[in-house]
């Protein structure tokens, strides 16, 4: 089977093994690699998939960045035991080399990948810098490099996938059409000698005149020799060499040159993202061919800070919050300014506060008290009279005939009281005044909802949240379970009418 297995393989009997590498090792390698190709190719999708290994690779550096991998150790996802299927020391190496060259936000720079692997470098160019990143494979590679992409790209951004096979004209031709790139990057392409010639004649044709190639591998014996041979030869001059230790999770730490490599006859530039809008408008004609008509972007004024609201005194604090409770009676004597600052903040008319001391109530009642309140309409409570100046008998009965006796009664509160031969009726009306008074109370309740009344045979009650406004002894005797009412929302007004039982005397 062996002249077979070797002549599948490109090589001629045992003289085509690697040197250093035993015969019977070589054609045991190659033995095991040809029945995993045979096996992955009856393999069904889900089959290979429970062979990829999930992996997490954390870029070094500030701020969480993560790259999820997907790798093929096994080599039965991609039917191939490639050295590609698995993340590399040489690619971390060049990713964190890589994050300190290239800035943040560099979009006018295209990049491209040779012998991608897994993926890793490209895809850190695109996601974390802001790169048009090509990744380029073996194409029966592609899989399993396709959906890394997807998996860390979801949205596309400007990362694409492409067969490349070093040295293949027509896809070099490809290629070349979309045009030249400002960077190329590879990572453990270079352990292979035979291939060293296509690999730089395949970037020599696809860098930018003034563009930079990158290249990380792990120091084996004898690889970095063979590389420099082939440079002797290729275009390329070094502009700089470095190594590196590098380390994967539950593996060695190693040594990584990095060298940094540019067409002989030109100086490498630079990718920096544009500054200046001018920058960015040539940037863009560069690219497109459009030259952008130039943006004014008007100049913004800062506001200027809301002046601070003066902060209410405590006075002021108690006035209002009683005001708001319908609690204007307990105020007592409040100072003009305080009235008009009140008013102002809590949106209530000045009349409301304009009420008069207790003193001055007291006054008032003192000197009215020979004065006859029984009106045709009554409004404000009765003060009773003193006993020497008080009317006869008869005359008092005279006047409580007519209007009832008032027990209490709301300032702003009207009411009036008609006596006929066969009934009473009594109507009470809220002032607007009043009535914005006691808002505070019910809360702004529709007028029907807060108001209510309570008639006996003698008296009248009506109240305003549960609490009495007006309490009224009838002139004569009703019959209060005949009576009939209306109340107005309108007119804020409750009407009472009840037939009488018999007249007071």
């Amino acid at each position: 089977e062996l002249p077979e297995l070797f002549a599948a393989l490109g090589t001629e009997g045992m003289g085509g093994a690697p040197p250093g590498v035993p015969p019977a090792l070589w054609a045991s390698m190659c033995k095991k690699r040809l029945e995993h190709m045979h096996e992955s190719n009856h393999l069904t999708m889900p089959q290979r998939e429970e062979h990829l290994q999930k992996r997490h690779f954390h870029v070094p550096g500030r701020g969480r960045r993560v790259l999820t991998l997907q790798e093929d150790p096994t080599g039965r996802f991609g039917g191939s035991c490639s050295s590609g299927t698995v993340l590399w020391p040489a690619a971390t190496a060049l990713i964190e080399h890589l994050d300190a060259e290239v800035e943040k936000s560099c979009l006018n720079c295209r990049v491209l990948e040779l012998g991608a692997g897994c993926g890793a470098v490209g895809m850190f160019l695109s996601i974390f810098k802001g790169c048009e990143a090509w990744l380029t494979e073996a194409p029966e590679q592609l899989p399993l490099l396709a959906r890394n992409a997807s998996e860390n790209s979801p949205d596309g951004l400007d990362l694409q996938v492409a067969p490349l096979k070093w040295g293949d004209a027509q896809a070099l031709e490809q290629l070349v059409a979309l045009g030249t790139f400002d960077m190329i990057v590879g990572s453990d392409v270079t352990y292979r000698p035979e291939c060293l010639s296509d690999l730089l004649s395949t970037a020599q044709q696809l860098l930018s005149r003034h563009g930079r190639f990158f290249l990380s591998f792990q120091d084996r014996p004898g690889e970095e020799a063979h590389l420099e041979a082939g440079l002797q030869t290729s275009g390329f001059r070094p502009l700089k060499r470095l190594t590196k230790a590098a380390k994967l999770e539950g593996q060695e730490e190693v040594q990584i040159v990095i060298i940094e490599l540019c067409h002989a006859g030109a100086e490498p530039e630079v990718i920096r993202p544009p500054q200046a809008t001018g920058n960015v408008e040539d940037e863009f004609f560069r690219l497109t061919g459009i030259r952008p008509e130039p943006v004014v972007v008007p100049k913004r004024e800062k506001p200027r800070a809301a002046e601070p609201k003066p902060k209410a005194s405590f006075k002021e604090r108690v006035v209002k919050d009683l005001l708001d409770r319908g609690m204007v009676d307990y105020l007592g004597d409040v100072d003009e300014e305080t009235k008009s600052k009140v008013a102002a903040s809590a949106g209530y008319p000045l009349s409301m506060l304009q009420r008069p001391s207790q003193q001055a109530r007291l006054d008032e009642a003192m000197a009215a008290a020979g004065e006859d309140w029984f009106s045709s309409k009554g409004k404000g409570p009765n003060v009773a009279e003193p006993a020497e100046d008080r009317p006869q008998e008869s005359e008092e009965k005279s006047a409580f005939s007519k209007q009832g006796l008032v027990l209490k009664c709301l300032d702003g509160l009207d009411w009036e009281l008609q006596d006929t031969e066969d009934a009473l009726s009594v109507t009470v009306t809220f002032t607007h005044e009043l009535w914005l008074g006691l808002c505070g109370v019910s809360g702004g309740t529709a007028f029907k909802e807060a108001v209510s009344f309570e008639l006996s045979e003698e008296e009248l009650r009506v109240l305003h949240a549960g609490s009495v406004v007006l309490d009224l002894r009838l002139p004569a005797t009703v019959d209060a379970p005949n009576a009939s009412a209306s109340v107005s929302n309108r007119k804020m007004r409750v009407a009472v009418k009840a037939p009488q039982i018999s007249k007071g005397t």
